[in-house]
């Protein structure tokens, strides 16, 4: 059975009713999604942390002319 949730997918690998095991899978999660946007997020902060360190070394002569 394959259940949409927007950005995630369940996939259950069991039925009502179905005894289960310790330890054994109920349910696969589709994060692809999310993980692209981490990266997309990791890169922004990464752009952002570098315009703030230029902006802490304080201007250069060449910039002032």
């Amino acid at each position: 059975m394959l259940t949409d949730e927007g950005d995630r997918r369940k996939v259950r690998v069991l039925g009502k009713g179905d005894r289960v095991s310790e330890g054994q899978v109920l349910a696969y999660m589709d994060d692809s999604n999310l993980r692209g946007e981490l990266v997309q997020g990791q890169g922004q902060l990464d752009a952002a942390q570098a315009r703030l360190a230029r902006s802490q070394a304080g201007n250069r002569p060449q910039e002032i002319a």
